[in-house]
């Protein structure tokens, strides 16, 4: 079975990310979504 690839984020959107869900503007996967980044779930 060949590896799986990755996706490819921005660094700066993770931390973008980060902050609304520290800040409770959203969720986790709502955020994930807005940011393009990988989710927790």
């Amino acid at each position: 079975m060949p590896p799986k690839k990755r996706k490819q984020w921005n660094a700066e959107a993770m931390k973008r990310a980060v902050e609304a869900v520290k800040n409770k503007e959203m969720g986790t996967l709502k955020a994930s979504k807005a940011f393009g980044v990988p989710s927790i779930m």
